[in-house]
């Protein structure tokens, strides 16, 4: 069954054109396996339209649940969940699929540092500084995309299918 996606409250302060393109990038990246909580974060964050490009910059489209990662890396889902938060990313509920190949490679790397000695906090700290410093990295790699893809008169659903 389709998610309706007004009530959702995914369309908000949307008409028209843009209204409709919006829905239909929504449907089109449901129907290629995007949950209602990674579609509701990227609106929230105002990436919607990048979000094609991201899952090919991640890895693909595999994705992992907490307790998936959990069980692969061997870490404890409390360690788990301070290290997301200090990647500034929402740990989200158990069981939804919203973690990438990326999110798992990085928990494995956590778990040689902790397998190799190094204390959970030092991880979680070390974690949290090169976070923020992606941070900058983050935003400068954002204008120059939006220099070099960015049209007049462009919907999100025209720039989704041009950048992907």
């Amino acid at each position: 069954m389709a998610t309706d996606f007004e009530a959702e409250g995914l369309l908000e302060g949307l008409d028209g054109q843009a209204r409709a393109a919006r829905r239909e990038l929504l449907e089109r990246l449901e129907a290629d396996g995007l949950d209602l909580d990674e579609l509701r974060g990227a609106v929230a964050e105002g990436r919607l339209a990048l979000l094609p490009v991201e899952r090919v910059l991640a890895g693909g489209d595999e994705r992992f649940t907490a307790g998936e990662i959990a069980q692969r890396t061997g870490l404890d889902p409390e360690f788990l969940a301070r290290l997301w938060s200090a990647l500034g990313m929402a740990a989200g509920e158990q069981d939804a699929r919203i973690f990438t190949r990326e999110d798992a490679d990085a928990a494995q790397r956590a778990h040689q540092l902790r397998e190799a000695g190094m204390g959970a906090d030092a991880v979680i700290e070390i974690t949290r500084v090169m976070s923020r410093a992606m941070f900058g990295v983050a935003a400068t790699i954002r204008n120059a995309f939006a220099d070099a893809y960015l049209r007049p008169g462009d919907d999100e659903l025209s720039l989704a299918l041009r950048a992907s």
